[in-house]
């Protein structure tokens, strides 16, 4: 997840199988959620969950060796 961008059907399967989790529901069976799953991954301060959202921490990391191989000549 820190070197490669993870393809969108897999986070779109992890958020499946947290949001079957926060909500108590099964694969099969589809339960009323009754927050958005954008205002859960919001950071608690700001009114969510905290719960960490993959896409965007999947580009955070991206971006930070992207900038760690561009200012350190000898990171390699």
């Amino acid at each position: 997840m820190g070197l490669f961008i993870v393809p969108k059907g897999v986070i779109a399967t992890i958020d499946r199988i947290r949001w079957a989790f926060l909500w108590g529901g099964v694969a099969l069976q589809m339960k009323f959620a009754w927050v958005r799953w954008e205002v859960v991954c919001r950071p608690r301060q700001f009114g969510g969950l905290g719960v960490v959202d993959f896409r965007v921490r999947n580009l955070a990391m991206i971006a930070k060796w992207a900038w760690r191989y561009a200012t350190d000549t000898s990171s390699l």
